[in-house]
């Protein structure tokens, strides 16, 4: 069984960055407990294209950024979890490669589109 997560990318079709964790690209957080720590080592990710559209668009700073649709199959390398505070945000742990190769379909955030 697959499970379909999406991604808030900054490019179409989404490069190798896109799939880095904040740990990977350098950064901090501003706060730090053990959660953040452990949530920085992956990937911010959604269930609904909705929602990751609507998130996407709550960010000015990420310009018109796009949404990528990954279907995670049972055969990849991979673990999904609800993190944080927002029951909606779900942190996925895997390489860029398993992301990359996940892909489905990207679309802006601005676009018209529905879940499917």
């Amino acid at each position: 069984m697959s499970r379909i997560v999406y991604r808030i990318v900054l490019t179409n079709p989404p490069s190798a960055e896109d799939f880095k964790s904040y740990r990977e690209l350098g950064k901090t957080a501003h706060r730090t407990n053990s959660d953040t720590e452990r949530m920085m080592s992956g990937l911010s990710v959604y269930l609904s294209l909705g929602y990751a559209r609507r998130m996407g668009k709550r960010f000015p700073w990420k310009g018109n950024c796009f949404v990528a649709e990954l279907e995670l199959s049972d055969d990849r390398d991979f673990t999904l979890e609800q993190t944080g505070e927002n029951p909606k945000h779900y942190t996925l742990w895997c390489s860029g490669d398993v992301a990359l190769a996940s892909l489905r379909r990207v679309v802006s955030v601005k676009e018209d589109v529905e879940d499917v």
